[in-house]
């Protein structure tokens, strides 16, 4: 029960993180994915239910389409692989101060 007048906070950020849905949330494990949909309850990036982003299924598309192409263009490295990301919450998730990467581009 949450009495009238309370504020609340929608934190998807905060979701993702949840140990208790995640394992070692605060690392970034590619592999999580391999072989696993997660539902749009535990990644709710789309919403969930009946108000569920109408453009979710072209963005995946998009976003798969697009990675692909970039990969098969250009290589990429992290110049400083031992030092990890520091975030910036904000109403898009960015990365403070950056992220230094070294891209090259494929020899075909």
């Amino acid at each position: 029960f949450i009495p009238a007048g309370t504020k609340i906070a929608y934190e998807v950020y905060a979701m993702g993180r949840d140990p208790a849905v995640w394992e070692k949330p605060d690392q970034v494990i590619p592999e999580r994915w391999f072989g696993k949909t997660p539902s749009q309850y535990e990644f709710p990036v789309f919403q969930a239910g009946p108000r569920i982003c109408l453009g979710k299924d072209l963005a995946i598309y998009e976003a798969k389409f697009a990675t692909v192409e970039i990969l098969k263009r250009f290589r990429f490295e992290v110049p400083e692989p031992t030092v990890g990301p520091k975030y910036k919450p904000g109403i898009t998730m960015t990365v403070k101060d950056g992220c230094k990467v070294l891209v090259t581009k494929r020899i075909p």
